[in-house]
């Protein structure tokens, strides 16, 4: 009897439920793994009954754990449940554990963007401030934009350019063009050439054509930097290989004025890759380096086959020159 008495009780004990902390745990982490399992065999098919079952789990784990709120609004957001459902997805977000995910805010607020009703409208811009305050470095982006336009919120120029600055410093190449511009002085915000051009460059290193042109122009004029014409070659080529705007005829005009000064000489035979930024500029229909480069070709500046092929661009763009009378035949 003793040891009848001995085994029921260390039975009752065994069986004792689990704390409920440690189940939403678990039912989470159950949700997770399937959800990533239904990912891997989606190629294979045959796995809709595990999605089902991992949004069941995150279901019941979601009644009292935040983190799981915000995984199973992933799956209504992004339709991998086998839909997409806005307002599911900004019922479990709302619920979500911002401390432990702040893009939840930024997520939602998107959301409440995207479906657009009018109170929607009226309190995304908050849930999105949430997230930048937080340390989301696109929440940053897009906070600024708001207060940058005005849309929905206060427009402040100078606020945005505190958000813009923090998402800059993250490498956002939007948030370092429009920093660089307000630091030229638009909308009110204080005049800041030297941190203009640190946004213009940091911004030219990544890729952007716009920004090396700006660069090329403040190394030219010395505006926020030191003037070096070394330097403004370089952003210029660079800007015109990128076939932006006039770049390829600022670079000609660098390259003719430094030869010109120096010797007088010809810059087809000075540099090499004075013909090509020619017909760059003049194929933007640039009048004067249209002029330009019929002389160098009428003056052989290139083979016979080379100036056939340029022959019918070039009449073209001497019309559009002759249409400015007050330009005069350019000499060597």
């Amino acid at each position: 009897m003793g040891l009848r008495l001995m085994a029921g009780k260390h039975t009752r004990k065994r069986t004792q439920a689990w704390p409920s902390s440690i189940l939403r745990k678990c039912q989470r982490r159950v949700g997770r793994c399937i959800r990533r399992a239904w990912q891997s065999l989606l190629p294979r098919g045959g796995v809709d009954k595990d999605i089902q079952r991992a949004a069941d789990l995150l279901r019941r784990a979601a009644e009292k754990d935040g983190e799981a709120n915000y995984h199973l609004c992933l799956l209504y957001e992004t339709g991998e449940i086998g839909f997409i459902d806005l307002d599911k997805a900004i019922q479990y977000y709302r619920q979500a554990d911002a401390s432990a995910r702040p893009d939840a805010n930024l997520r939602l607020g998107r959301l409440l963007f995207m479906r657009g009703q009018e109170s929607d409208i009226a309190e995304a811009p908050d849930f999105i401030r949430k997230a930048a305050d937080a340390g989301i470095v696109d929440a940053h982006f897009q906070y600024a934009r708001l207060l940058d336009k005005g849309e929905n919120v206060s427009s402040d120029a100078n606020l945005a350019a505190v958000y813009y600055k923090q998402a800059a410093e993250a490498g956002i190449l939007q948030a370092q063009l429009r920093l660089a511009e307000l630091y030229k002085g638009e909308r009110g915000v204080a005049i800041d050439p030297e941190a203009s051009f640190t946004w213009y460059l940091a911004a030219a290193e990544q890729g952007d054509a716009s920004a090396a042109y700006a660069v090329g122009d403040a190394y030219l004029t010395g505006k926020g930097v030191k003037a070096n014409r070394q330097q403004a070659a370089f952003w210029f080529e660079a800007a015109a290989l990128a076939d932006f705007e006039d770049a390829a005829w600022r670079l000609v005009q660098l390259m003719r004025s430094d030869i010109n000064a120096a010797s007088g000489k010809n810059p087809a035979k000075t540099n090499s890759a004075y013909p090509d930024y020619l017909k760059l500029a003049a194929d933007k229909n640039n009048p004067e380096a249209a002029l330009l480069f019929a002389q160098f070709i009428l003056q052989k500046g290139v083979s016979d086959d080379a100036a056939r092929q340029a022959l019918p661009i070039l009449q073209m763009q001497l019309r559009l020159a002759l249409q400015r009378p007050c330009l005069r035949w350019p000499y060597y």
